[in-house]
């Protein structure tokens, strides 16, 4: 897997409401709605992490192949940094 780390943009401001994470960044003028494997995918992006410790967690978590995890979790932070909610480093 690539080196590339990832980390939640600092424009963003985030909530909890209702057992989901509502992402907003002000800037862009972009926001999302995140529930369960987005929601445990975002807590971890506090701090930068590689791919593959996020795709390890996925196929700790829940019940998916690794090939499936890293597939969907690559999509999954494409569209949040193409959304200025993520940050690539």
């Amino acid at each position: 897997m690539d080196a590339t780390r990832y980390r939640r943009a600092e424009a963003v401001s985030f909530t909890e409401l209702d057992g989901e994470i509502i992402c907003l960044n002000l800037e862009a003028g972009q926001y999302v709605g995140m529930k369960d494997v987005g929601q445990s995918i975002w807590e971890r992006l506090d701090e930068p992490r590689p791919l593959d410790d996020l795709v390890q967690h996925v196929t700790a978590q829940y019940d998916v192949e690794r090939d499936a995890a890293v597939s969907d979790v690559r999509a999954f932070l494409a569209d949040l940094v193409e959304a200025g909610l993520v940050e690539a480093v």
